[in-house]
């Protein structure tokens, strides 16, 4: 998995803040069959009034490209806090890729191993 963040000049982050971003990103992998494929999440971290204003303005840009698809994901949250913007936004990441990783099983279980086997199409009941 490639992540690149970037950080605005505003944004301060302690390293185990850094880990625990990067920490978070690492079980997007889960949802994928083959681990060894480039996922690259890009990841904007702002602030946009700066440091003097307070108030609802740290801004998180969160852009996923998953291998395989034509349209990346694009998530972006706006919180007071910049971690929490970002647990927000990567909540619904998730939420994204596990209801796209569960219509694919579900497409792969339909219609049982009968199905796979011997090529049936559908299971009528003969009157």
């Amino acid at each position: 998995m490639k992540v690149n963040l970037n950080i605005g000049k505003e944004i301060f982050l302690t390293n185990k803040q850094q880990k625990y971003i990067e920490r978070r990103l690492q079980r997007l992998v889960r949802f994928f069959k083959n681990k060894s494929e480039a996922l690259v999440a890009d990841i904007k971290l702002s602030d946009e009034t700066g440091n003097t204003k307070g108030g609802v303005d740290k801004q998180v840009n969160i852009t996923v490209q998953v291998p395989g698809e034509q349209a990346p994901i694009h998530i972006a949250e706006r919180e007071d806090k910049i971690l929490r913007s970002f647990n927000i936004a990567i909540a619904k990441v998730e939420r994204q890729l596990r209801e796209e990783h569960q219509k694919m099983v579900n497409l792969n279980r339909k219609g049982g191993r009968f199905d796979k086997i011997f090529g049936i199409l559908s299971r009528r009941k003969i009157k």
